[in-house]
């Protein structure tokens, strides 16, 4: 199991309210306005920050299944892990994200907080804030996480097969409404959308560019597990390769590295730990990120 660093970017626009001064308000006078509890689950956003990066903890505890444990004071919560964990799930999402470009990486892996669930929230904060600062939120003032692709890296992909059968995506709400016209029941979470295209040759240069540009378009638009399936060149067998998140992920963890050094640590200590230096290197020195 890994824990995927997804490349984003923080994109504000027209908006009274800049990047900076956001998350500077969430470091600052954030009281738990985002957090949310279901019917086994509770969800707490932290926010921090230092001289190069902010950074925005997504912290699932549950009631059953723990799969991450640990002492919550009210004040503080500490990690703690036992057993078995290499067939966990992991419960803690982070963001670092570079203050020069707004660009850094999400990590998580299958569970808790997705990306898109993680957009709402803050975009949900953003609005609230305008709000209390000039009365109401104008509706051109826009916030949103737009995905870093690896463009280079997707065709490389692409071009090592010689054509594929089908196209496969998992969209999460809102963008199941978007992409089928609303036509999916309205509570649905997510959906996962299978396109057969029936021994699409890519055996010319501008074929690959079409599939490779149409995959990047999924991969911003919010698609999640996007993959393809089809023959490599030479072979009857069919292969299906991962294009997100296993592929475009700037550095990846296994799952059991990635919780263990989580274990003992304190979240108000979060912040200059040994597991927060070395992802905040790993984000930091990406080309996608420095470039975004």
């Amino acid at each position: 199991m890994k824990v995927y660093f997804t490349p984003i970017k923080i994109a504000v626009s027209g908006s009274r309210l800049s990047a900076t001064e956001f998350f500077h308000y969430l470091i600052n006078s954030y009281r738990g306005e985002a957090d949310f509890r279901s019917v086994n689950k509770e969800v707490k956003f932290k926010f921090f920050e230092d001289s190069q990066v902010f950074i925005v903890v997504a912290l699932t505890t549950k009631e059953l299944k723990n799969f991450c444990e640990g002492d919550d004071t009210g004040a503080d919560f500490v990690w703690k892990m036992s057993g078995d964990l290499t067939n966990k799930i992991a419960e803690t999402n982070i963001l670092i994200l570079s203050k020069i470009n707004f660009a850094g990486a999400y990590l998580h892996n299958e569970g808790s907080v997705r990306i898109n669930n993680f957009e709402s929230k803050l975009r949900w904060m953003f609005r609230k804030i305008l709000k209390n600062q000039y009365g109401k939120s104008k509706r051109d003032e826009k916030f949103s996480i737009e995905r870093l692709v690896d463009s280079d890296d997707i065709l490389r992909k692409v071009s090592r097969l010689s054509e594929i059968d089908q196209i496969n995506a998992t969209f999460t709400n809102p963008t199941t409404k978007q992409r089928l016209n609303g036509s999916v029941f309205k509570d649905t979470q997510s959906i996962r959308v299978t396109q057969r295209v029936g021994s699409y040759s890519l055996k010319s240069l501008a074929k690959r560019k079409e599939i490779s540009e149409y995959l990047e378009d999924l991969i911003k638009g919010g698609g999640g597990n996007v993959s393809i399936r089809g023959v490599l060149s030479g072979s009857l067998a069919g292969e299906t390769i991962g294009v997100a998140d296993a592929v475009n992920s700037i550095y990846a963890m296994e799952y059991s590295e990635y919780i263990s050094e989580l274990d003992g640590t304190s979240l108000s200590k979060f912040v200059g730990s040994e597991l927060f230096e070395k992802v905040k290197k790993k984000v930091l020195d990406s080309a996608l990120v420095q470039k975004a």
